[in-house]
């Protein structure tokens, strides 16, 4: 017997999707945005999470810190504004503290949170970063080695 999904009817020419929604504010044929997640970190954070109850090690780098936005005089993006800095972290053993505006890390402009996530996102852990960070309206250059991104 054949589902009455998979029969043809008047409503539906016989070469109709026959999966396709009825209902027509459903678009099956927009184009979205698709992911994966590579088996290997699946299997070490499924690992992690019954070892542990929690994730130990993400493998992705961090600077160890708590930020936001900073917006310039115009009233847009201007850096990212330290707001903590994890003790024993890749910042605070750089010499970072809170008040601290990243601009730059290893020359890449970073206007805004979001540009500095992806930056970092993009390194390994223990890879040695030059960030470019105004102090009390000073700007200086300061070696930090990323860390590892904790729970």
């Amino acid at each position: 017997m054949v589902p009455d999904v998979f029969r043809a009817s008047a409503a539906a020419p016989a070469t109709a999707n026959p999966l396709r929604p009825r209902d027509s504010s459903i678009r099956v044929d927009a184009p979205g945005i698709g992911f994966a997640i590579p088996s290997n970190t699946v299997r070490n954070i499924a690992n992690q999470l019954i070892k542990n109850g929690k994730v130990t090690n993400s493998d992705r780098a961090s600077l160890g810190i708590t930020a936001q936005t900073a917006a310039n005089e115009q009233g847009q993006d201007g850096g990212v504004a330290i707001v903590g800095v994890q003790p024993g972290g890749a910042a605070a053993k750089a010499g970072l503290k809170p008040g601290d505006i990243i601009i730059a890390v290893n020359g890449q402009s970073t206007p805004s949170l979001q540009v500095l996530e992806s930056a970092v996102a993009m390194l390994k852990p223990g890879t040695t970063v030059t960030l470019t960070v105004v102090r009390n309206g000073s700007t200086s250059d300061v070696k930090a080695t990323l860390g590892t991104l904790s729970s």
